[in-house]
């Protein structure tokens, strides 16, 4: 199988008949860059919905920091 099948695999089973929505979070900005680029988010069911998420914990330690999900070294 190559890679483009398995892509079609793993989005083909994303598909839900419940009428949920399946929420996947993007973490970084780099993730969502990526979908919109790689023209990802258009591959995907109607059922998937992307949300963005607080942005990268490497540019951004300050936010996790002050919510205690993350020691200082």
């Amino acid at each position: 199988m190559n890679t483009i099948e398995n892509a079609k695999e793993i989005i083909s089973s994303y598909k839900r008949d419940d009428g949920k929505k399946l929420r996947i979070m993007e973490v970084c900005g780099t993730h969502t860059h990526e979908i919109f680029r790689l023209g990802i988010r258009k591959l995907l069911p109607e059922s998937v919905e992307l949300i963005s998420g607080p942005g990268c914990p490497v540019r951004y330690p300050h936010w996790l920091y002050r919510r205690g999900l993350y020691a200082r070294p």
